[in-house]
């Protein structure tokens, strides 16, 4: 099993491309019952990140995580919630996970064999998200949705959270520090 150590995060297991945690990273995420335009702004970003030179992070759940994944296999890390030679949660994403080592992405776990699958793991994937990323993105979310997690940790850790300005859900959220409200179409156009 390979084994890396970040020092805000601890041992991390991975199996793929490691090289893909020296890139500038953005993690994209947000809902598991994404919306029509949810999936295609997550795929839009994810491939126009990719394009850029970026590592494209998020957490394998279906939905906007998938699409992320999708959209930019070879420059994709998977955080996963489940140690890395567990079967792959949600089992419906087995053949994703699969694609992305076959296509140079990166799948990546905090928990060790043999660590069974709670609430926890996934408030700790979320974290681990968060501190991986330089900047996160949240394409769609409810407000006490699963994304929130990742949110927090991402601006109590000084990293910039980009939030859009139709997502009304999350509106009470943008007077708090390192989260912004941005107009998709704008924030798009200043892609570099």
């Amino acid at each position: 099993m390979n084994e890396l150590f970040v020092p805000s995060i601890g041992k991390l297991y991975y199996k793929g491309n490691v090289a893909l945690l020296q890139n500038k990273i953005v993690g994209i995420v947000g809902t598991r019952n994404a919306s029509a335009k949810g999936i295609e702004r997550a795929k839009t970003l994810a491939s126009l990140y990719a394009d850029c030179g970026y590592s494209v992070l998020s957490g394998l759940a279906v939905g906007i995580d998938s699409a992320v994944h999708s959209a930019s296999l070879c420059k994709t890390i998977a955080v996963l919630p489940t140690p890395i030679n567990a079967p792959i949660y949600p089992k419906e994403n087995t053949e994703l996970a699969t694609e992305i080592l076959r296509s140079g992405g990166l799948l990546i776990s905090p928990f060790k064999d043999g660590t069974p699958l709670t609430k926890f793991s996934f408030i700790f994937r979320d974290k681990v998200q968060a501190l991986l990323s330089s900047f996160l993105i949240v394409v769609e979310s409810s407000i006490d949705g699963g994304s929130m997690h990742a949110l927090k940790y991402a601006a109590s850790n000084d990293r910039a959270v980009y939030i859009f300005s139709d997502e009304k859900r999350l509106a009470s959220l943008i007077d708090n520090k390192n989260i912004y409200s941005v107009d998709f179409d704008e924030f798009y156009e200043n892609i570099n």
